[in-house]
């Protein structure tokens, strides 16, 4: 009897091991390796990222997505990476999800650069590296030095409202291993009052884009202040700004939010068709994080703004210092102008410098790139018109008639050409 109750207890210490959480550790201790992508790959580029992962794992996820890619030329590439904590390559994930057990499944992300030669450097702090300061407590009647600060912006119009989401504070991704960032979701839509904000998003800080994810629904990008905030913006329309060391000052227009329900990724959202939320993430510091005049309350999920205590399912309003586009209007206006837009691409553009987009001597093969580079930039420059219901009429029209008469002008001079020529030839 002793001998057949031994054996049954081995048996069940064995299934538990097993199913237990001891197979996920030794999972953590596997060889990590690209299982997927947002985006379509080069094969030489993804086995550097593997060849890298499997004796630089800067997590200790085993699965790593690759999120986004940019060629810098001469076979150099700016690669960015989601590490991932799955049961299995097969799962469906998506940058915002979370396990059955309420953890993210996403563990961190970071940026790494593909050298010529196939090696590969690492661009951001591995896991845990940073915001180590930020550790729960339970009991914490005051709120000394919270992260943020009064000039932090809130990611939307002046002195509109947007709905503070049901599920209050939680994990933008990685919150539970080490960096500490945490997320609201801010919901508008045109049937959330007359005083909700519209489909913009502005910066909250000044920053430079650090991390992007990109797929066939939406763009997510990490914005880092260099002064340790740290920004994510989940849910964007993808725009010509949404990339590696695109740098945004504070109040600058970011871009829209994709309207409706859908399910990628690089986020997800189940919300009624004409709703739009932003998916907000931020370094909190001692269970709070100061925006404007408010302070988010990580621990117990409250904002309290002035006096005003805010819970889930009820309105923040943005009332601190106005934006580029607010102050393009007037402190008193928060219209968004279309042409905000174009301006701050075309600050963009010269910033980056048009000298820099020139090819080298030394380099033949720089200039169809720089071609093709300039292509995608005017393509993009068209589509941001049309999406923003700017009349092309008018200026397809203005660039026809320039054509045509490029084109008189030519034939003019061809004429005068072969007039010359035959001129020139001697009479027999």
């Amino acid at each position: 009897m002793k001998k057949k109750i031994t054996f049954i207890f081995i048996l069940l210490a064995v299934f538990g091991m097993a199913v237990s959480p001891f197979q996920a550790q030794a999972r953590q201790g596997e060889t990590a390796y690209v299982f997927d992508s947002t985006i379509p790959v080069d094969a030489g580029v993804r086995a550097s990222v593997d060849a890298w992962l499997a004796t630089n794992n800067p997590s200790t996820a085993t699965y790593y997505a690759i999120t986004y890619v940019r060629s810098d030329g001469f076979d150099e590439y700016t690669v960015c990476l989601a590490s991932l904590n799955l049961a299995s390559p097969d799962e469906d994930w998506s940058l915002t999800d979370t396990t059955a057990d309420g953890d993210s499944k996403l563990v961190w992300v970071g940026t790494v650069r593909v050298n010529p030669d196939g090696s590969v450097d690492l661009l951001t702090e591995p896991q845990g590296a940073e915001g180590e300061s930020y550790v729960p407590h339970l009991a914490l009647p005051v709120l000394p030095a919270p992260g943020g600060g009064p000039e932090i912006r809130w990611p939307w119009e002046t002195g509109k409202t947007v709905m503070y989401g049901p599920n209050g504070v939680h994990g933008v991704g990685y919150s539970s291993y080490g960096t500490g960032m945490l997320a609201l979701d801010l919901v508008s839509g045109p049937d959330l009052g007359s005083n909700a904000s519209r489909n913009f998003v502005y910066a909250s800080a000044n920053g430079t884009v650090d991390y992007v994810c990109t797929d066939d629904t939406s763009d997510t990008i990490r914005v880092n202040d260099g002064a340790g905030n740290k920004f994510m913006y989940a849910h964007l329309v993808d725009n010509f700004t949404l990339e590696m060391d695109h740098e945004f000052a504070k109040g600058a227009p970011i871009g829209n939010m994709v309207v409706g329900s859908f399910d990628d990724d690089c986020g997800n959202a189940d919300q009624q068709d004409n709703h739009w939320h932003l998916h907000w993430g931020f370094v909190p510091a001692n269970n709070a994080f100061a925006v404007q005049n408010c302070t988010i309350n990580t621990r117990t999920g409250t904002i309290t703004c002035g006096g005003t205590k805010i819970n889930p399912g009820q309105f923040i309003t943005s009332s601190g210092t106005p934006g580029l586009d607010d102050q393009t209007h007037g402190a008193a206006s928060t219209t968004p102008s279309f042409w905000d837009y174009v301006l701050v691409a075309f600050l963009n553009v010269a910033d980056r410098g048009i000298i820099k987009l020139l090819p080298e001597h030394t380099s033949p093969t720089l200039l169809p790139r720089t071609i093709l580079t300039t292509i995608k930039f005017v393509l993009k420059i068209v589509y941001a018109l049309l999406v923003s219901n700017f009349n092309m009429g008018p200026a397809m029209a203005a660039i026809f008639l320039a054509l045509a008469f490029r084109a008189i002008l030519a034939v003019i001079t061809l004429v005068f050409i072969v007039l010359r020529t035959i001129k020139a030839i001697p009479l027999l």
